[in-house]
């Protein structure tokens, strides 16, 4: 069965409703009809037939002075809204980077760190408020994990070109290895010699 889910606004009120209607006549007769401080939104139906919107939308009863006058009032809430939301969204963003700058600040210095090697880009760390200087052996262990990982694409004439590593970068537990595992990378075409 098909149905019609037309989206409307109340204009006294703010609401937004759904009238649903099981026949393309009903909505028609309701478009025409359009019950006074209701704004017509938009419809849905459940299929596609792009013919149904062309000739039900030219029959939506135009809006009077009053209703587009209260229109333009809840827009202008609605954007306030919107705004005030937004706001509201970069202060909380902006409070949560500053709180984890200042868990990575006091975090222990020889806890793992997350690596990003590029082909030609040379090393970085994956989170820019962990400013920890990669170590000499840190980047030594991800060289060797980026050159066992190039015996592992050569044969189709590939190489590394990006990696991420997590890294034990001074102090490692005993019997550890200071690769962590898993760590991900994305093989490329291999550069001719001179190539960067």
């Amino acid at each position: 069965m098909n149905a019609y889910n037309l989206r409307v606004r109340n204009l006294a009120t703010g609401e937004m409703l759904i009238a649903t209607f099981e026949h393309e006549e009903d909505v028609a007769a309701y478009l025409i009809e359009r019950p006074e401080m209701f704004e017509v939104i938009g419809l849905r139906t459940n299929f596609e037939d792009p013919a149904v919107h062309a000739r039900l939308k030219p029959l939506i009863r135009p809006l009077n002075d009053e209703e587009r006058a209260r229109m333009a009032v809840l827009d202008a809430q609605d954007a306030l809204a919107r705004a005030e939301a937004q706001a509201a969204e970069a202060r909380r963003a902006k409070a949560e980077v500053e709180a984890h700058k200042e868990r990575m600040r006091t975090a222990d210095p020889n806890r793992p760190m997350k690596v990003t090697w590029a082909r030609g880009g040379g090393f970085a760390m994956l989170d820019p408020a962990d400013t920890r200087a990669i170590s000499a052996e840190a980047q030594e262990a991800v060289l060797a994990w980026v050159a066992e990982r190039n015996t592992w694409v050569e044969s189709r004439g590939q190489e590394v070109e990006e990696a991420v590593v997590e890294v034990w970068p001074g102090p490692m537990p005993r019997d550890g290895e200071r690769v962590l595992p898993g760590g991900r990378f994305t093989p490329a075409a291999k550069l001719a010699a001179g190539e960067a």
